[in-house]
């Protein structure tokens, strides 16, 4: 059976410093992401400066994981020293499209029928059956060593 002095004991842990109620989720900012590839938050009423956060995003939201981004934040146990990111904050959808920002040794991108990249006049467009074309005015191809085209077929003009 537990004594006075244990119960007592046990309200203290979870009514330290850092456990305010949360009243919900809060605004916050991603003030950096270390080396590592852990975010460092900050928000109102935050007792202790900036602390490491954990991610409940999707992988496509993840490029909008910048420095300096306002992020929507809840806590783990409505313990202010467990912050979990689950979004960022916008006003308004940008209105020059969307701007992907990965950072990463290797990026795939993958699509069930379809990937088309156009700038302008340029268009690079790669079907399901392995068919690349790359289309514009000037198209130019570079190499330090060898320049291969290899093909079952090659016909050039």
């Amino acid at each position: 059976m537990a004594t006075l002095t244990d119960i007592s004991q046990k309200i203290a842990r979870r009514s330290g410093p850092n456990r305010q109620p949360t009243a919900g989720a809060r605004k916050g900012r991603l003030v950096r992401i270390d080396s590592e590839g852990r975010l460092f938050v900050d928000f109102q009423g935050n007792p202790s400066g900036p602390v490491a956060a954990r991610l409940a995003v999707s992988e496509t939201e993840l490029a909008d994981l910048l420095e300096g981004a306002e992020i929507l934040l809840i806590f783990e146990d409505d313990d202010l020293a467990r912050p979990i990111i689950i979004g960022t904050l916008r006003d308004r959808l940008p209105s020059n499209g969307i701007q992907i920002s990965i950072r990463g040794r290797r990026v795939i991108v993958e699509a069930n029928e379809e990937i088309e990249l156009l700038c302008g006049e340029a268009k690079l467009r790669i079907t399901r059956d392995g068919k690349v074309v790359v289309l514009g005015n000037d198209v130019l191809s570079r190499a330090r060593c060898r320049n291969r085209i290899r093909g079952g077929t090659v016909n050039i003009n």
